[in-house]
């Protein structure tokens, strides 16, 4: 807009369209606000009833795999509550050593210290374990004889080597190779294998508890052995188990050696099936059948051969297990 004064002094005012300077505040598009996702954290894997932060949980971890290597894995309750009172992993170890678990899974320590021997570490203990497993493994034992941590608790307590045990282990393998060879072979038959021979020699006491039946069955047919004669192996296991011992078989088969021929020959002549079983079941089993049987081979030859002397007379009269 302009201004003009005219010749009165009065103004004119003349209108002109101004510029347009003003000019409207264009619309900005403002970003829009980026939502971040919730920040989570990895959950941490504890016991129950843990509640430990990852200093603990890395402690507690690292002990309960320290204690698995020593067969102690009902500790990790104790470790996991002396993690929760405070104490630091170079204290519990040692607070643990208290227990009754560790006690017993160390005994032979116990012994050492009575014995005036220094007390292995947990390391050391377990390496001298070792020793022995190996040593005892390389002579075939049979499982459950001395395969046990308290197996070892005696030999640790008197300091016994490794080297000393392969020297009893060798000496119990020369006595089965130099035993009596009819045992031996009985007991091969009974299935014993050399391993289960040498610890019956290394330490009856702790062999016999697994072995006994199947011993007292090779000594019993040992005896049949000796006198030239075959045995079955569950007939000498049931004479076992009836009691019978070494001695009584050796005389049973004594009398069954002098007889087994005249059984054989009156059996094939009177159509009876009568032999070495029938005498055992006599000698050894206590069996009223088998003697019937018997004296009625041994009647019908002496009938036969009547006012005559015949096989049967001397060599068939037996005595029985209650006799010997």
């Amino acid at each position: 807009m302009s201004t003009r004064l005219g010749s009165s002094g009065k103004s004119s005012a003349k209108l002109t369209p101004a510029k347009n300077d003003y000019l409207p505040p264009k619309l900005v598009t403002l970003p829009k606000p980026v939502t971040q996702p919730p920040t989570t954290t990895p959950p941490t894997t504890t016991p129950p009833g843990g509640g430990l932060n990852q200093q603990q949980q890395n402690a507690f971890d690292t002990l309960k795999a320290l204690f698995h290597t020593y067969d102690l894995d009902s500790l990790a309750p104790e470790i996991l509550k002396m993690i929760q009172n405070g104490y630091d992993t170079s204290t519990i170890p040692t607070l643990l050593q208290e227990t009754d678990a560790y006690k017993q899974r160390f005994a032979g320590n116990i012994t050492r210290e009575k014995n005036g021997l220094g007390v292995l570490s947990p390391a050391e203990y377990l390496s001298v374990e070792a020793s022995y497993q190996q040593v005892l493994r390389s002579y075939g034992l049979p499982s459950g004889f001395y395969d046990q941590h308290s197996d070892f608790t005696d030999w640790i307590g008197k300091n016994v080597s490794a080297v000393e045990l392969d020297k009893r282990a060798q000496i119990a393998s020369d006595a089965v190779n130099s035993s009596d060879p009819f045992y031996v072979q009985s007991l091969q038959q009974m299935g014993f294998s050399q391993g289960d021979m040498i610890s019956h020699v290394l330490d009856p006491d702790r062999a016999l508890p697994l072995l006994q039946k199947q011993i007292q069955a090779s000594q019993i047919g040992a005896e049949a052995l000796r006198q030239g004669l075959s045995y079955d192996t569950n007939s000498a296991l049931q004479f076992a188990s009836q009691g019978v011992s070494q001695n009584t078989a050796a005389q049973a088969y004594q009398q069954i050696g002098a007889n087994a021929a005249t059984a054989a020959q009156l059996s094939q002549i009177y159509g009876q099936q009568y032999g070495q079983t029938d005498l055992e079941d006599e000698l050894l089993g206590n069996s009223g059948m088998a003697s019937q049987k018997r004296k009625q081979l041994a009647g019908q030859e002496q009938a036969a051969f009547a006012g005559q002397a015949s096989s049967a007379d001397k060599s068939f009269n037996v005595a029985t297990r209650g006799e010997f």
